[in-house]
C-alpha cells in the first residue's frame, strides 16, 4: 500500500522474481497490484541474456534481433497486457541477471521497442521507492568531471570525454570544470559534496572479488589515490542528487545473495543520491557526447531524468540504429 501512494499516477512498477522454471511478475500502479507468473526455462532464459548483452555490446553484430524477441517474449509479453493504456513511466526493478539487461530494448507484442512507448528507470528494490526522493528536472549547480588526455596506471586516455563535457557546458555556462590534470580525487569526492548534479566523463573500474574496491579513476595527483572508490563513497552524505557516470560499465556490479547487485549506482544511492545514469558496457566517445548534450538539453527543458533518456535515446537511435550506440545507459531512481 505504501508502494502504490508512492507512484506517480501514470508510472508502473514491475518487479521480476527468478524461480525454479518459472518467472514471476508483480505488476502495480496507484491503483492496484497484481502478481503473474508463467512456466518458462529459466536456464535457457538465462542464458538469452547474457548472449543478448554480448551482442548489443558489440556495435558489429547482427544476429541480436532474432535473440531480443526471444526474450522480450519471456519477459515483456506476459506482462504487457497488464500495463495501463495511459501509462507514461515504466520502473523496473529487475532480478539476478536481469540487471545486466537493458530493459528500453525489449520488444512490446505490438513490436515497438519499450523507450518508443515509455519511459524507463530501474530500482534495486521496490522498497525503493520509500527513500528515494524525486529528481529535480533541472539540475542545480551542475559539475563536469572528464578524464581528457591523462592515461592513469595503464588505461588509456579519453580524449571524446572532453567533446562530450565541452558539448554539455555550452548549454550550461554556470557549470563548474575539471578536466584532464585538474580532475583529481579530491576535486571529485568534493563535487559529490557540493554540487546538485555531478557528471563524471571517465574510466569505470569493476572488482568483482572485492566489490567495494570498484571505482571511478580519476588523474593523479601527489597525496591522491588515482581512483574514487566505493567503500569511500558509502562513507559519503551526498548533496548530489543526481549523479551521471559516464564511463565504462559503472552500471554493473557483482551479484549476490538475492537479487542486489553491488555496483557504483546502488553505492551512490545508499550515500543520498535520488538517481543514477550509468553505463552497461563499453561506450562510443562520439553517440555517447550526442545522447549526453541531449539529455542535459532535455533536463533544461523540465524533462525528469527518465524521459529526457528517453527522448535523448531516441535521437541518437535515429542516427546510430545498433543499440549498442542508443542503449548502453539506464535510469536508476523514481523518475
Amino acid at each position: 500500500a505504501q508502494i502504490q501512494k508512492s507512484l506517480a499516477p501514470h508510472a508502473v512498477l514491475v518487479e521480476y522474481g527468478l524461480l525454479d522454471g518459472e518467472l514471476t511478475a508483480f505488476v502495480v500502479t496507484a491503483h492496484g497490484a497484481d502478481q503473474l507468473s508463467w512456466k518458462t526455462d529459466t536456464n535457457k532464459l538465462r542464458q538469452n541474456v547474457l548472449r543478448l548483452r554480448d551482442l548489443l555490446k558489440d556495435p558489429q553484430s547482427t544476429e541480436w534481433p532474432a535473440l531480443l524477441d526471444q526474450v522480450s517474449k519471456s519477459l515483456l509479453a506476459p506482462v504487457a497486457p497488464r500495463i495501463p493504456a495511459d501509462a507514461k513511466q515504466i520502473l523496473v526493478v529487475p532480478a539476478g541477471y536481469l540487471n545486466y539487461l537493458p530493459f528500453p530494448v525489449l520488444s512490446l507484442p505490438d513490436g515497438r521497442a519499450l523507450v518508443e512507448a515509455y519511459a524507463v528507470s530501474s530500482l534495486p528494490s521496490a522498497s525503493a521507492l520509500l527513500y528515494l526522493g524525486p529528481a529535480t528536472p533541472q539540475t542545480g549547480e551542475l559539475f563536469l568531471g572528464a578524464l581528457g588526455s591523462i592515461a592513469v596506471d595503464g588505461m588509456p586516455p579519453l580524449p571524446g570525454t572532453l567533446t562530450e563535457t565541452a558539448g554539455i557546458a555550452a548549454q550550461y555556462p554556470q557549470a563548474k570544470r575539471a578536466s584532464g590534470p585538474a580532475f583529481t580525487h579530491d576535486v571529485a569526492r568534493g563535487a559529490l559534496l557540493n554540487a546538485d548534479t555531478v557528471h563524471f566523463a571517465t574510466h569505470g573500474l569493476l572488482e568483482e572479488q572485492a566489490p567495494l574496491f570498484s571505482a571511478l579513476v580519476t588523474s593523479p595527483a601527489a597525496g591522491q589515490p588515482s581512483r574514487l572508490s566505493l567503500y569511500e563513497i558509502v562513507g559519503m552524505k551526498l548533496r548530489s542528487r543526481l549523479v551521471v557516470l559516464s564511463a565504462c560499465e559503472t552500471g554493473l556490479g557483482k551479484l549476490q545473495g538475492g537479487d542486489e547487485i553491488t555496483g557504483l549506482t546502488r553505492t551512490f544511492l545508499t550515500a543520498g543520491a535520488d538517481t543514477v545514469v550509468a553505463s552497461l558496457w563499453k561506450v562510443s566517445d562520439e553517440s555517447t557526447a550526442m545522447l549526453m548534450q541531449q539529455f542535459y538539453g532535455r533536463l533544461g527543458e523540465g524533462l525528469a531524468p527518465a524521459e529526457a533518456l528517453r527522448a535523448s535515446a531516441l535521437a541518437v537511435r535515429a542516427k546510430y540504429p545498433h543499440p549498442f550506440y542508443w542503449a548502453p545507459f539506464v535510469v536508476t531512481g523514481r523518475n
